[in-house]
């Protein structure tokens, strides 16, 4: 973060300072420079001790005298962490396992895998049933038993997605309108916080 006359500023937009007549605009590109920030009095600004920004969305300068500097990361890699942060978010929720009419049905890739198999088998009539190994021990199910799990696991995993794409359009649609406004787009991307997932 970077201020002029003790007021915080922007680098990655061209800057106007003072007014009418005697206004001039610094474009963006002079403001990455740090001799010309320098010419024009632009200086980091400096945080007293206090707790560290997140150095996953900031980049932090300990000037080791119990003060630092930190400014956002550039909007890119906020955008991707956010969307790795949903990701991580929704993949938790779609492995950790479901309850289907009072029996835990494990949802990992792998079990998906095996549960997908076998009702493909059954519905082609491959096979008229398969061993399948409950927690409780070995049952032999049927097409007739197997589909409303799988329908359930199924519509579980389409549920988790749905959710991610959601929270991916709200990311969007927040950066959308904070450029809109005016706003500080990274300091809105890092305060994101996705809709709760269900």
């Amino acid at each position: 973060m970077f201020q002029l006359n003790g007021q915080k500023i922007r680098i990655d937009v061209d800057l106007t300072i003072g007014e009418g007549d005697d206004a001039i605009t610094i474009p963006a590109l002079h403001l990455q420079d740090p001799v010309l920030r320098a010419e024009y009095g632009i200086v980091e600004a400096t945080t007293a001790a206090g707790p560290r920004p997140d150095e996953r969305y900031y980049w932090v300068s300990d000037h080791g005298d119990g003060t630092y500097s930190s400014e956002p990361k550039d909007l890119d890699i906020l955008r991707q962490l956010k969307l790795d942060e949903i990701a991580a978010m929704r993949w938790t929720r779609e492995v950790g396992g479901i309850d289907v009419g009072g029996v835990q049905i494990k949802t990992d890739r792998e079990s998906q895998a095996q549960l997908s198999s076998a009702f493909a088998s059954l519905t082609g009539g491959l096979i008229p049933d398969t061993p399948w190994k409950a927690v409780d021990g070995w049952v032999r199910v049927t097409l007739d038993d197997i589909r409303p799990i799988a329908g359930a696991v199924a519509g579980h995993v389409r549920s988790c997605f749905d959710w991610e794409e959601r929270a991916q359009g709200a990311l969007d649609k927040l950066i959308a309108d904070t450029r809109k406004s005016g706003g500080d787009v990274a300091e809105a991307v890092i305060g994101f916080t996705p809709p709760a997932i269900s």
